[in-house]
């Protein structure tokens, strides 16, 4: 790994935000969640389409900004986009399926006609038979990417107060867009070492991004979750978040405030604390607390001071479920 860890990461984020690269993709961001807020609307209007048998509605924040007459939602099994809902302005909702291939070959073998649901309206017989074949089938879609489907499980917990929540995670809401999940655009992809900004009209995303308050006081803050799965880059979980933890704050206080709080549902301006959390498997806390990443981050300025205070979620996986085991709300103390 070549990296630098005399370098404070937060201090890093800042100095590339300050090139002339950096003040163009801020310029780009804030102009796509501009466009996010004055578009929520049309999310709170898509909130109640459906949301059943493991599909559900999130909101698509990268592709408002080539859509200026319609909102694009997206339609997921398990976290995998199947399709999408055009909610248009006058009250339209036209559904078109997803063109991955995977997903493609499973609806033909099904007997689907893929082009005859193409355009339907949401309430249309074509696009019902769809929903119907596809829940009496549902065990047979495959699921292609585990990490998708963890994260969307634990999005749905923390959204619908349910048992896992209540027991351990009890005071963190996904902050929501309309009532719909989404995950926040960041113009940042860290990689195994790497700081550095996203390439051109791309943007790293926030696996969940939460507004948190514990019972116990403290006040309210944001946290940055950066889910990992099993056996996976947990190594890299917390350094991720923290990077993006990073981003945040440095908008938070700067001129572009107003955009954020607006965004994030926070009504007074204030300073906000952050939190960085790691969620991973059970089995893999040690391989993230080993990592050179995590100890960069623990040695950052903004770490030691607590301003963003780095955490660990642990969960365990089963086929379709996910139980919350842990939370380590600040992993140096």
């Amino acid at each position: 790994m070549a990296f630098d860890m005399g370098i404070a990461i937060s201090g890093k984020v800042e100095q590339l935000f300050q090139t002339e690269t950096g003040k163009k993709k801020i310029e780009k961001w804030i102009e796509l969640l501009t466009g996010v807020n004055k578009r929520s609307v049309s999310f709170i209007a898509a909130k109640q389409m459906f949301n059943k048998r493991g599909t559900r509605a999130y909101a698509t924040t990268g592709k408002i900004r080539n859509s200026k007459s319609v909102m694009p939602i997206s339609v997921r099994y398990h976290g995998h986009e199947i399709g999408e809902i055009h909610v248009g302005i006058k009250g339209s909702r036209k559904f078109y399926l997803t063109k991955t291939e995977t997903y493609c070959n499973t609806f033909e073998k099904w007997g689907i006609d893929q082009a005859g649901t193409r355009g339907k309206e949401w309430d249309s017989k074509e696009v019902k038979l769809f929903f119907k074949t596809l829940w009496a089938k549902v065990n047979e879609l495959p699921k292609v990417v585990l990490e998708h489907e963890i994260e969307t499980i634990l999005i749905h917990d923390l959204l619908e107060d349910t048992l896992p929540k209540k027991i351990i995670c009890q005071g963190i809401r996904p902050v929501t867009i309309g009532g719909l999940p989404f995950q926040m655009p960041i113009p940042f992809s860290p990689s195994d070492a790497e700081i550095r900004l996203s390439g051109e009209g791309n943007y790293g995303h926030i696996d969940v991004l939460a507004r948190t308050q514990f019972k116990e006081g403290g006040g309210l803050s944001l946290s940055v979750l950066e889910l990992k799965k099993p056996k996976g880059d947990a190594h890299i979980a917390l350094f991720q978040a923290f990077i993006y933890a990073c981003a945040l704050r440095q908008m938070l206080i700067s001129e572009h405030k107003n955009v954020f709080l607006k965004l994030f549902g926070i009504s007074r301006d204030r300073p906000i604390p952050f939190r960085a959390l790691a969620v991973i498997d059970e089995r893999d806390i040690e391989k993230m607390k080993r990592s050179k990443l995590t100890e960069w981050v623990l040695n950052d300025p903004l770490c030691k001071n607590g301003q963003i205070v780095p955490g660990l979620l642990v969960y365990e996986y089963r086929t379709d479920k996910v139980i919350m085991k842990k939370l380590v709300r600040n992993i140096i103390v």
